[in-house]
């Protein structure tokens, strides 16, 4: 509802063809490692700037999901807005050679591993091949300081995400996660074109958070984006799934009731975040 001519589009990189797979390890075939730098020839790169382009029929690169995929198409766009989740380790390296401004959002890592296995099961192979890549003394190092990066390196090799063994793989997620963001937040640190935001702190001030967002992106909100805005922040009556629609209490998100996570994974995780100073 932004008030900016824009071009929308909800996670692409998936469906984009012809398909790339960046890793080829069985598990998320788009993971990749740390990159502070891309070259222009990049297939992520490409994907990115095809994405983009001044004149693109999206039917051709999104056979079959354009309808769910492309959001927002409005005529004479003076901007186009991409949401992704993958191959966010390459985030530093796709950032400067797009030199486009970003925003990442982070959430505490147990919320989010429960997110994803209250609807997908234990050996769900995602964040297992940037597990695998965070998995290097040499990166964490890079990252933070020796004590800290000794101490989570231990932790890694303590529980590794395997997808067999719960315990492991719940904590292998939890701590991959973690590092991921702690990327993103460093990144935020570093580059003047990307702005971070806490996902908690954005449930309990969205209306000044999403401005402040908008602002950064170049996206005029407007009143009525601002009025469909409030709208959404409240949760709405009815049959409708509360995964399917935008309208929920948003205050309520941040410390919603876990779904898949028992009390004593969440106990272990804690106790393993706070240990490796990533909580």
């Amino acid at each position: 509802m932004a008030a900016t001519p824009m071009r929308y589009l909800a996670e692409p990189v998936t469906y984009f063809k012809p398909f790339h797979e960046y890793d080829k390890n069985n598990n998320d075939q788009l993971a990749r490692p740390y990159t502070a730098e891309l070259p222009n020839n990049d297939p992520l790169v490409i994907r990115y700037n095809t994405l983009a382009a001044q004149h693109i029929d999206y039917t051709k690169i999104l056979p079959r999901r354009v309808g769910e995929k492309v959001v927002r198409n409005d005529r004479n766009a003076e901007l186009v807005l991409i949401k992704e989740v993958h191959s966010l380790l390459a985030a530093p390296g796709l950032v400067q050679v797009l030199n486009a401004p970003t925003v990442v959002i982070s959430r505490n890592p147990i919320y989010v591993v429960d997110s994803l296995l209250a609807y997908q099961s234990i050996d769900v192979p995602i964040w297992r091949a940037e597990y695998n890549y965070v998995n290097d003394k040499c990166f964490l190092h890079s990252l933070y300081g020796e004590s800290q990066a000794d101490t989570i390196f231990q932790a890694l090799h303590e529980y590794p995400d395997d997808g067999i063994d719960r315990t492991n793989t719940i904590m292998g997620k939890a701590l991959t996660v973690a590092i991921i963001s702690s990327v993103l937040k460093r990144l935020a640190d570093t580059s003047r074109l990307v702005k971070h935001v806490a996902y908690e702190e954005l449930c309990l001030a969205p209306m000044s958070l999403y401005q402040e967002c908008a602002k950064h992106l170049g996206i005029e909100m407007g009143e009525q984006g601002k009025a469909f805005l409030k709208e959404t922040l409240q949760a709405r009556s009815g049959k409708v799934h509360p995964t399917k629609t935008v309208h929920k209490d948003s205050r309520t998100q941040s410390t919603r009731p876990m779904k898949a996570l028992t009390e004593t994974e969440i106990d272990m995780l804690r106790e393993l975040l706070s240990d490796c100073q990533l909580n």
